[in-house]
């Protein structure tokens, strides 16, 4: 709530909707304990001892427990939080409101799972129902709180929505933000958020005091950089100077070959993709990363040795370098501004 008015929370994931309707009531009262649950391996290999797990298992108890006491309760209802997920980095953005391309493109994007179609359409429906019930309680008078980062995704998200209220005549001055940093300092330690998907339940509420408020400058901005990205329609778009811009499919491709570059001869693709996304954190999701190496093996660089099982992603696969010679420099990069 704001001032005894019910508002909005606009996110632009489904795991930043989840923690986030979770931070309602977060912190308020005796802390409730629960079950706890830590995952452990060792970086060799070796098993993880009976006396590290359990460890492991009380810092994480700890850091639960200091974070629901230390947590800034958020006021309202988790009835008031949105997800508008729509992949926007990915993919055509032709269309004046999402349809059949943006649906083609989220398919294409889950292609690599066993029911990709199935969850593509899924997302693409919530995605619809959740914006006909914020844009009728928008349209009441209800004021928004909009999280995001400099996520892709999230900023496009952000982008477009901006525009979107603005062409539906939803005033600026209904409009609040919440931009998520990159990095914060929390005492002795620097916190890193790729996106509002990497919040804990009781993370939220210390953002708070980060609101700004939504100009009609800001609106007119967002919309006309939307606009223009739309016209351009590449099938990819990245963050610079705070804002998307287009570029095209390949603009990842340094990083993913540096982490094959670094495999062995024969290597699992399913590693190489939890190395990418693990090590640059670049904001990309694994089935973009998996489309790549697609692509490198159309190219000629790599060859399937296995088949993935049905029942599982197409990247559980082993893979074979066709070539010794560094793959990096089969292609040829002319944005140094992202080196």
């Amino acid at each position: 709530q704001k001032g005894g008015i019910l508002m909005l929370q606009l996110v632009f994931s489904d795991s930043a909707c989840g923690s986030l309707k979770v931070a309602y009531g977060y912190g308020i009262g005796r802390y409730p304990g629960g079950a706890t649950a830590v995952f452990c391996s060792n970086a060799d290999g070796s098993p993880v001892s009976p006396a590290e797990l359990e460890a492991a298992r009380q810092e994480a108890e700890r850091r639960t427990r200091a974070e629901w006491e230390n947590a800034v309760p958020m006021e309202g209802s988790a009835r008031d939080a949105f997800t508008l997920s729509e992949g926007l980095s990915f993919g055509d953005i032709s269309e004046k409101f999402p349809g059949p391309l943006r649906l083609g493109a989220l398919k294409l994007l889950f292609g690599a799972y066993p029911e990709g179609d199935e969850a593509a359409t899924d997302l693409f429906d919530a995605f619809h129902a959740n914006w006909t019930a914020v844009l009728a309680r928008l349209r009441l008078g209800e004021p928004a709180r909009i999280w995001y980062s400099e996520n892709p995704d999230e900023l496009c998200g952000f982008f477009w929505l901006l525009a979107q209220l603005r062409s539906e005549g939803i005033p600026a001055s209904q409009l609040v933000t919440v931009k998520i940093p990159a990095e914060e300092v929390c005492g002795n330690e620097t916190r890193r958020h790729l996106s509002c998907g990497d919040l804990s339940p009781g993370e939220w509420g210390r953002f708070l005091k980060l609101e700004q408020p939504v100009s009609d400058a800001q609106m007119a901005d967002c919309a006309a950089c939307w606009t223009n990205l739309q016209q351009e329609n590449t099938i990819l778009r990245i963050v610079r100077d705070g804002k998307p811009v287009s570029t095209s499919e390949d603009h990842y491709d340094r990083w993913i070959l540096q982490e094959i570059e670094s495999a062995e001869p024969e290597f699992m693709e399913a590693r190489v993709i939890g190395n990418v996304l693990g090590r640059y954190r670049l904001g990309i999701g694994d089935t973009f990363v998996h489309r790549r190496i697609e692509q490198f093996i159309r190219d000629g660089l790599l060859e399937p040795i296995t088949e993935a099982p049905q029942d599982g992603p197409a990247y559980h696969r082993w893979l074979r370098k066709r070539f010794d010679s560094l793959l990096i420099n089969r292609y040829e990069y002319i944005d140094t501004n992202n080196s």
